[in-house]
């Protein structure tokens, strides 16, 4: 038997004793309006401007200023006229550094959707330069059709088109680097030259002359030279005695001063010009003031901050 307190269920006080009310939730309007944007799927426009034919080619050029060599990989999509994206990848082989290489490959007719570049071996830019251009059969290198792109390429840092740069490899910033110069022989000055098609701003140098038993002041001068005439001249004012060791440091804007607690074995700084960059062909040297026949200098070591250059 139902008890008092469930047959006065229902929907208030006022409800009619063992009858629950219905539920009064209305149903929710429907809301319609015409979409903001439509899209077509025939007859859609070309998605590049650059259609590839039969007379085009891709012309891939590269540097390296790596001893060893770089391999660039270039990855190419194309859209073929019966719809198909194909994708193929072509490599650029620099088998030795400072010479361009250049490669000129046909390529599927069709529309040019994207070309990334990236190199196998450089990890900082300033060692590895490409360029990439859309070119005509029978063309020269000066006569491409379309510039894609040029610039530096590591790695994991890419050249791609489109979005991609086009500039000369001396602009932005180079790589920096520690440069292990050339020994020279007993009585012989320090004479390094600058790379092929390479640029160099002399961040710092490092060298040591040890003198002999013979008696002089030696005076160490630093000297830039091209073509056997020379732009600039640092001079030491220390008088480097017999049978001592002394190191020589120059950085740019440096005033000349020695370690006086150390010398005659200490360090002598010598300045060199602000920003001073030296390319292909010239030469890093040292001048020096009653150097003996069996006086040495070690093995230079420079700090440089280095482009590709000429290509």
């Amino acid at each position: 038997m139902a008890t008092e307190q469930e047959r006065n269920r229902g929907a208030g006080a006022y409800s009619t004793p063992g009858v629950d009310a219905p539920a009064s939730n209305k149903p929710s309007p429907i809301i319609t309006s015409s979409p903001v944007a439509s899209f077509a799927f025939q007859n859609l426009n070309p998605p590049s401007n650059q259609y590839i034919t039969r007379d085009d080619r891709l012309q891939m050029q590269a540097m390296t200023l790596i001893a060893a060599g770089d391999t660039l990989t270039f990855n190419v999509r194309l859209l073929r006229v019966d719809g198909v994206i194909v994708t193929n990848n072509y490599n650029l082989i620099c088998t030795s550094a400072g010479v361009r290489f250049l490669q000129v490959q046909t390529l599927t007719e069709g529309f040019l959707l994207s070309i990334l570049c990236v190199s196998q071996t450089a990890t900082a830019r300033g060692q590895t330069f490409v360029r990439a251009s859309i070119i005509r059969v029978g063309a020269t290198i000066q006569q491409g059709a379309l510039g894609l792109f040029a610039d530096y390429v590591t790695l994991n840092s890419p050249a791609t088109w489109p979005g991609g740069r086009i500039i000369y490899p001396t602009e932005g910033p180079g790589n920096i680097r520690q440069v292990s110069g050339t020994t020279p022989g007993a009585g012989a000055e320090v004479n390094e030259v600058v790379p092929a098609s390479t640029r160099w701003r002399l961040i710092s140098i490092f060298v040591q002359l040890v003198t002999a038993v013979a008696v002089a002041n030696r005076n160490v001068r630093l000297v830039l030279v091209f073509a056997g005439n020379t732009y600039f001249r640092s001079v030491s004012t220390f008088n480097q005695p017999a049978s001592t060791t002394e190191s020589y440091v120059g950085v740019p804007g440096l005033t000349y001063q020695t370690d006086a607690i150390a010398t005659p074995n200490g360090t002598t700084d010598i300045t060199l010009p602000p920003d001073i960059r030296v390319v292909t062909g010239h030469s890093i040297a040292t001048n020096s003031v009653l150097l003996q026949a069996a006086d040495q200098y070690s093995q230079p070591q420079y700090t440089v901050e280095e482009w590709i250059d000429l290509l």
